[in-house]
């Protein structure tokens, strides 16, 4: 509709005398492009829902020992539809043209770990904590052109004549982890720190899936 609306002459109306949307020039003069009418009689919606949330809990297992879960997850849903006029511009040629799209999209993540913290002999303070983590995402997306509608209060797919294309995809991908960190200080003056964690994809190939990190601090 921009582009139509730069190029088309100012000598050529909105509506006829009728008080119709005027595209006689149709047959040589963009497509007959009226963008004022598409504004009126082109469909384009878009709706999403969206749910998100995060949950955590901690519960004592016993003096200096901890256990914490926390969870989130994030659900999207997407419904798109776009329908073009057959009567003028670039879908005259399909006698009207739609599209019509859905995308689902869930993805979650999880979090435990133990936690455990003490001090012996007044001077020697120790904390340890180990945990896993995991995570998962799900996408699943459908979408379908049609095109030639026998009257123009038929917008639907399924008033369409001729099937213009049509695709589709799923995929999934998941993500785990397991860890651990270990924090020793003398009188809070001397510090030494280590932590590991075993980390695995789903996107790498089942010989090149997990990994190996570790570190060490003084």
């Amino acid at each position: 509709p921009m582009y139509n609306s730069v190029f088309l002459s100012p000598l050529i109306p909105i509506k006829d005398e009728a008080g119709e949307w005027y595209y006689g020039h149709v047959d040589f003069f963009l497509s007959g492009a009226n963008p004022v009418g598409s504004a009126y009689v082109d469909e384009r919606e878009r709706e999403q829902t969206r749910i998100t949330d995060n949950l955590m809990a901690t519960y004592r297992l016993a003096t200096g020992l901890n256990f914490k879960s926390a969870w989130s997850f994030d659900i999207i849903n997407i419904d798109e539809f776009i329908y073009e006029n057959g009567m003028w511009g670039d879908c005259r040629a399909y006698d009207g043209r739609t599209d019509e799209g859905r995308t689902d999209v869930i993805n979650w993540q999880g979090i435990n770990t133990l936690d455990y913290t003490t001090t012996f002999g007044e001077s020697h303070n120790i904390n340890v904590l180990v945990g896993t983590e995991s995570s998962k995402v799900s996408r699943d997306a459908v979408n379908a052109y049609g095109g030639g509608y026998a009257h123009p209060s038929l917008h639907y797919l399924a008033s369409a004549a001729n099937p213009l294309d049509a695709w589709s995809m799923r995929e999934d991908y998941a993500f785990m982890s397991y860890f651990s960190r270990a924090n020793y200080n003398y009188q809070g003056k001397y510090y030494i720190s280590g932590s590991f964690r075993r980390d695995g994809s789903s996107r790498f190939g089942p010989d090149n899936r997990w990994g190996n990190f570790w570190s060490v601090g003084l």
